[in-house]
């Protein structure tokens, strides 16, 4: 999905003008059409979180139409799964892991998303910073799935991944989507999750699946307790 400077501005809660200060010094991906700028929002996301800059809860409002459903973190875990003692000694091979311990009963989905993530590897890392990589292609649609997933894997041993803060990597995250919105609104919901002490120490200590499980109905939870009107 592209975004024009306001609408940046409105997800990371600053003003039009630190959007325009940042393209402008060349720390925020952007791309320039007829003299205007637009954003690819799965790429400012990752961008905010690697930088730690807050995100709006918006993305994951109330659905706009009936059949809209809004995918909970928990939800789409148990979707996905929780994997523990993932192998590799590189990027490529961790990826492998995690790809190939998802529920796919496809060979050729799973290849092309190797294939995939590994070419999107190559171009920059998905490590965002304390431990934690978010790998995925860029083509964030996976149109074959049925419903939208996410897994969490865990490294037997940190692997280099070339994250900005120099740490190696020892947790996987990754999302698979049927459609853009949905894979947005799991990354945006995760990248929140994420600011939470309990939820990250849960994931640093590798806590049981349905620890974590339960972290995550706790935020999904809270977002929708701050949804409610007050009455």
């Amino acid at each position: 999905m592209q975004l024009n400077v306001h609408e940046v501005s409105q997800i990371l809660s600053v003003s039009d003008k630190t959007i325009y200060r940042w393209v402008s010094q060349g720390e925020m991906p952007a791309y320039k059409f007829k003299d205007q700028y637009r954003f690819n929002e799965a790429e400012i996301l990752e961008w905010a979180a690697i930088r730690k800059i807050n995100i709006s809860p918006k993305l994951f409002e109330a659905p706009e139409k009936k059949d809209d459903v809004n995918p909970s973190l928990a939800e789409v875990l148990q979707n996905g799964g929780i994997f523990y003692r993932l192998e590799g000694n590189d990027s490529r091979s961790a990826i492998m892991s995690l790809i190939k311990s998802l529920p796919l009963f496809d060979e050729t989905i799973q290849q092309f998303l190797l294939e995939s993530y590994w070419a999107r590897e190559d171009i920059n890392t998905t490590a965002i910073g304390d431990g934690i990589a978010i790998p995925h292609s860029r083509v964030r649609v996976v149109p074959h799935i049925a419903r939208p997933l996410a897994a969490l894997g865990f490294l037997e041993e940190a692997v280099d991944f070339g994250a900005p803060d120099g740490q190696p990597v020892r947790i996987l995250f990754t999302i698979l989507s049927p459609n853009l919105r949905d894979h947005l609104r799991i990354l945006s919901r995760f990248m929140l999750a994420l600011r939470d002490t309990l939820f990250r120490n849960a994931l640093r200590h590798q806590e049981l699946r349905e620890a974590i499980l339960n972290h995550c109905r706790r935020i999904d939870d809270s977002f929708v307790s701050a949804k409610k009107p007050n009455i």
